[in-house]
């Protein structure tokens, strides 16, 4: 079985930016699924119409990141690629959704904050 490390954060799609980040190191072996509870107003959103969701990730290097996710009943998952994470500093992020009607929403931003390397202990 290949290990498996998640991130989850909550979402609400009405409010501003998503106070909530991500942390990762560069680094680590281990890419992370973020997995994201989206609501409206405390309840949870419905994705049984969701056709196609999508993650946009702006690195801290300038370059973008646009990829597939995962719909698994009330949430999006994504698994984070190391060229998702390849800049240091912090990314900004935000789902896009697109239902069979035509009707996209896209969720407030929140932040991966990618680190170079774990700290020494031994200093």
């Amino acid at each position: 079985m290949i290990p498996k490390s998640v991130r989850s954060l909550r979402i609400d799609i009405n409010s501003g930016q998503v106070r909530k980040s991500i942390a990762i190191c560069q680094q680590d072996s281990i890419m992370p699924t973020i997995n994201a509870m989206l609501v409206e107003g405390g309840k949870a959103l419905d994705l049984t119409e969701v056709l196609w969701a999508e993650i946009f990730i702006h690195k801290a290097d300038g370059y973008e990141a646009d990829n597939g996710c995962v719909i698994d009943g009330e949430s999006i998952q994504y698994s984070l690629h190391s060229s998702d994470v390849s800049a240091v500093g912090i990314n900004t992020a935000q789902f896009q959704l697109t239902y069979k009607d035509g009707r996209v929403i896209t969720t407030p931003t929140f932040e991966i904050v990618v680190y170079q390397k774990v700290l020494d202990q031994r200093v």
